[in-house]
């Protein structure tokens, strides 16, 4: 099965800054996979990823159960990793404020505050052309309807002053990383959470 016949559509994302403490205990054991770079081993462990996660530096990471989710591409220089089936993307987000005092989210601009991960999962799936609903067939979707728990109990929205106003986004912030929100923030004059 070629990655080129793999395609996924209506994606469910969620955007959390969340603690180390936090994200060891969302994250179950499994396979982590760099994707799209060129690695000699592209697959880490749930603590590398944990590492690179309270790092500023961009990433694109694949979560699986299994390894046959992705297709390893050698070259020359090392490996690549492509997504074969669905699986769990785990990026940086970052939002920024406009001029006009509106937050626009997962953009990458200079002033951009990395804020916390976004988590992503399709809905839909087609392989060889044949569509299929993700919960139908594999185990990261229960994964990522236990997210949704998580997020729900152990999270709470954030809410933010930009020079007297009130704004707020669609991500939301760990019991724990209260502190760590606003140290992100406080890069910005005037902006605080409330």
């Amino acid at each position: 099965m070629s990655p080129n016949n793999f395609t996924a559509s209506k994606y469910i994302t969620h955007n959390m800054l969340l603690s180390s403490f936090e994200i060891n205990e969302l994250l179950p054991e499994g396979f982590y996979v760099i994707l799209g770079v060129l690695l000699d081993d592209p697959v880490i462990s749930k603590e590398t990823f944990i590492q690179m996660a309270e790092t500023d530096n961009p990433f694109l990471i694949g979560f699986a159960y299994s390894l046959k989710h992705f297709e390893f591409v050698n070259t020359p220089r090392g490996k690549i990793a492509r997504i074969k089936k669905p699986v769990v993307e785990i990026k940086p987000f970052s939002f920024t404020i406009t001029s006009e005092k509106k937050i626009l989210e997962d953009v990458l601009v200079k002033e951009s505050i990395k804020f916390g991960l976004s988590f992503s999962y399709p809905r839909l799936f087609s392989i060889d052309k044949q569509v299929e609903k993700t919960k139908d067939f594999f185990k990261e979707a229960d994964f990522f309807d236990a997210m949704r728990k998580f997020k729900r109990k152990k999270t709470k929205p954030v809410f933010l002053d930009y020079c007297g106003k009130r704004l707020v986004g669609s991500f939301r912030m760990g019991n724990e990383a209260k502190k760590q929100a606003q140290e992100r923030i406080a890069t910005v004059e005037g902006l605080s959470i409330i």
